[in-house]
């Protein structure tokens, strides 16, 4: 009984005995951390040093005014280059948009068509009587090589290419439709070179 007594005083006890034994252990760790920072913070380099290794670029105003003007120029050149939405829309690659009723009726005089073009649509036996469609009565099947043996995925040489070989061909495209395309006068000017 005793010791039953015993161990439900030290029950009780504990809590209180843990919660100060973790205001003890918090109190070391924050100091240990700001310790370590103010640590890592002295030895940390100075600018100086940090321009020197080339891992901070220091410019002046004029050397970052150039930089500006130089990337300025190129996007202008890029964009200049770029199609105009007129031809997008021509080429069929960029679409105006629809609202919801204009694709649905779009839809049902599509389905409208197909329809009529299946009704009006010639049936086989029509098709054997004109010879347009012929069955042969002997199917002949053959043997040939599995996969493993016989490579049938085609070459794809212009996955090779590097940089160099894509500008010669395009300065080659260029210099053909430069000089020896024949091409109207008056087209010449809608001909496309290669950039």
């Amino acid at each position: 009984q005793q010791q039953q007594q015993q161990s439900r005083k030290q029950q009780q006890h504990r809590p209180k005995m843990i919660a100060a034994d973790c205001a003890r252990a918090v109190s070391p760790n924050i100091k240990e951390r700001q310790a370590s920072i103010k640590n890592r913070l002295k030895m940390r380099p100075e600018r100086a040093q940090l321009e020197a290794h080339h891992i901070i670029v220091s410019k002046n105003d004029s050397q970052l005014e150039e930089e500006r003007q130089e990337i300025k120029s190129r996007l202008e050149r890029r964009l200049s280059s770029r199609s105009r939405k007129q031809e997008l829309a021509e080429r069929n690659i960029l679409k105006d948009p629809e609202s919801e009723e204009q694709a649905l009726e779009r839809k049902k005089s599509l389905k409208a068509c197909l329809i009529r073009k299946l009704s009006t649509r010639k049936t086989i036996r029509e098709l054997k009587e004109k010879r347009i469609l012929k069955f042969e009565a002997y199917c002949e099947v053959a043997d040939t090589y599995n996969g493993f043996e016989y490579d049938r995925s085609g070459d794809r040489p212009w996955l090779r290419l590097t940089i160099a070989d894509k500008i010669a061909i395009k300065k080659e495209l260029n210099t053909f439709k430069r000089n020896e395309m024949a091409v109207h006068p008056d087209s010449a000017r809608f001909t496309r070179f290669h950039k």
